[in-house]
């Protein structure tokens, strides 16, 4: 009898394991912010729980608002992901770009090994932003951000690749401008492509598979301002033949139309340089078509470097 009851418990845990597996979300199609999800943040955890069969698109009602979570949001490797099966967040509707608010109170700075930041891409491929706009409204260090979209390698085996931030505005704050470390630009960055992963940000990876690199990204369309950084692209400094180094990341692209404005960046102090983009170990970049001004005349002249 005790034998009987035990297969029975066995049975029964397999049953209940095999289920939890088979009801595991897999999702494909359009799936609305604030209706099928109440916000942006439970979207990016839906993404993070479950696998995808097709295209998905997050539409965001346009004129929506929210504010991250503190820490900001993390969106990992999306299982089943591809160029086929792409991920989209996108404006929906008539009218402003959604918008989310940094959080209140940020800890860290340009030199911390996690820094603060809006949403991080952690290895994350086949992604795209679309008139999804960041703002920080903190005013004072370490609470301000140090960057608004950030794109992560989960490994040396696993960077982020064939994403895409386009149609947004990124407004940070220029006052954060302390000098950075290791592949960490210095103060606050609209958008970092970075080679480093999101717990060790100053700590530069030695890749060992092209499946490492940060690459083929693209950023179109964008309006970048009041950072220290507009962009910030640091790649692995590998050696000959550069196998598994960044290749192919694309600012501006190739008319005017799908080039970046970047303006009134700097200005914030005189412990750093600024520039409207910086990159370093970057093959077969293109940076193109964008209008670069660090003081528009709303802005702050820099005391410092300009690049």
């Amino acid at each position: 009898m005790r034998k009987t009851m035990l297969n029975l418990k066995v049975m029964l845990c397999v049953i209940i394991v095999c289920f939890s597996i088979q009801t595991k979300a897999q999702l494909s199609g359009v799936y609305n912010v604030p209706a099928t999800y109440a916000s942006i943040g439970a979207a990016i955890t839906a993404l993070n729980g479950n696998s995808v069969t097709g295209p998905v698109t997050i539409a965001v009602a346009a004129g929506y608002t929210e504010t991250a979570v503190v820490g900001g949001y993390t969106l990992n490797a999306i299982v089943g992901a591809s160029s086929t099966n792409s991920v989209v967040f996108q404006k929906t509707g008539a009218g402003v770009n959604p918008i989310i608010y940094a959080y209140s109170g940020g800890t860290a700075t340009p030199i911390s090994a996690i820094q603060d930041g809006v949403w991080r891409f952690n290895g994350a491929d086949f992604v795209t932003i679309n008139g999804i706009d960041i703002t920080d409204n903190n005013t004072a260090n370490p609470s301000t951000m140090e960057f608004g979209y950030g794109f992560f390698r989960a490994s040396a085996t696993d960077g982020c690749q064939n994403n895409s931030i386009r149609n947004s505005t990124i407004t940070l704050n220029i006052v954060n401008n302390v000098a950075g470390s290791g592949p960490a630009a210095d103060g606050s960055r609209g958008i970092e492509v970075v080679d480093a992963t999101m717990a060790a940000h100053i700590t530069a990876l030695t890749i060992t598979s092209a499946s490492g690199a940060n690459s083929n990204n693209k950023f179109y369309s964008n309006t970048i301002q009041n950072c220290n950084y507009g962009l910030s692209l640091i790649g692995f400094a590998d050696v000959s033949p550069y196998s598994f180094a960044d290749y192919g990341n694309d600012i501006g692209g190739n008319s005017l139309a799908t080039g970046n404005t970047i303006v009134n960046f700097g200005g914030g102090g005189t412990t750093s340089a600024a520039a409207g983009v910086r990159t370093l170990a970057q093959y077969n970049i293109n940076l193109s078509y964008n209008l670069i001004n660090n003081n528009t005349g709303t802005g702050v002249n820099h005391a410092t470097t300009i690049r």
